[in-house]
């Protein structure tokens, strides 16, 4: 059956989070509406919220390795099973030897972060919220997994996901002079095995105040335009 473009349009002002959101921006305008207008007509396939939330009972020390393959099986979409038996022996292996202690969230979980304004006016906020918060260093460092299995970010995403997590959600009094981990766990080419790739906030070049500004307008503007070309269709 056809989605409906009421489904479609409820999609694009329904902000994914930090790392889905970012993929979908670039520099140029007609890039990042093309990509918003990919959003909206392609639902994701799956989400990995689930097994971020195993990882996150691992780092936590809340999930025994006996009791893991339950957790998987609970999980309804099958691709998302696929991607867990994927991505957790992995990062039980790095919670292992970086020898994880960490709590779900401090103060603020979900942080709603505004962008600008959808066609009727209503915000837009991305939805911030790390998978787990590390304890490490006398401080706390709230870690952003990203599961996909081809990292599919290029710099420039990078960039702008570092800014706003350095100028928002590290901005909490929780967080002060912290910074945050982006974890990602790749598919190695032509295996089903994953590797973790990570990096820290600061060792990104941030964008300025102005760059961030025009990228929310530069979004806000694309999904006000598929919007207004799904309702005329």
């Amino acid at each position: 059956m056809e989605e409906s473009k009421q489904a479609k349009i409820a999609r694009v002002l329904r902000l994914p989070s930090l790392a889905n959101w970012a993929r979908h921006n670039f520099r140029r305008f007609d890039d990042t509406r093309r990509r918003v207008q990919h959003l909206a007509d392609f639902a994701p396939k799956h989400s990995l919220t689930a097994v971020y939330g195993i990882c996150a009972d691992i780092a936590c020390r809340k999930l025994r390795p006996s009791k893991i393959e339950e957790r998987i099986s609970e999980i309804e979409n099958p691709f998302a099973r696929i991607a867990a038996r994927e991505i957790i022996p992995r990062f039980l292996e790095l919670a292992r030897e970086r020898k994880f202690d960490a709590i779900l969230r401090v103060g603020v979980g979900t942080l709603p972060l505004p962008i600008g304004r959808g066609p009727s006016g209503k915000p837009l906020t991305i939805p911030i919220r790390p998978a787990f918060i590390l304890i490490e260093d006398e401080g706390l460092t709230p870690v952003f997994m990203v599961g996909w299995a081809r990292l599919a970010l290029i710099d420039y995403q990078k960039q702008l996901m570092a800014t706003i997590l350095e100028r928002s959600f590290l901005t909490q009094q929780d967080y002060l002079g912290r910074h945050a981990e982006i974890l990602c766990l790749p598919r190695i080419k032509r295996t089903r095995h994953r590797e973790a790739i990570s990096w820290r906030t600061n060792e990104i070049e941030l964008l300025t105040n102005e760059q961030i500004s025009d990228q929310f307008d530069r979004y806000s503007r694309a999904v006000r335009d598929v919007v207004r070309a799904l309702e005329e269709s």
